[in-house]
């Protein structure tokens, strides 16, 4: 799982999941579920991630 974009007012996230459809969280709290297969993930590992890839210090599959 991984989030994607940021957008005003929610987040764009995606999930490996065999429905991979991208959704939408409004907020970001202690977790983030997936709403297709019920996999959780810490919003601080997925917040990690995400500012590592976008400062280019990490490939968007390492963390996963």
């Amino acid at each position: 799982m991984q989030i994607v974009d940021s957008r005003p007012g929610c987040y764009m996230l995606e999930c490996e999941c065999a429905r991979g459809e991208q959704f939408r969280a409004e907020r970001l709290t202690l977790t983030v579920e997936c709403p297709h297969c019920g996999r959780t993930r810490l919003t601080a590992d997925l917040v990690a991630t995400w500012v590592l890839r976008a400062r280019g210090g990490m490939s968007a599959d390492a963390a996963d």
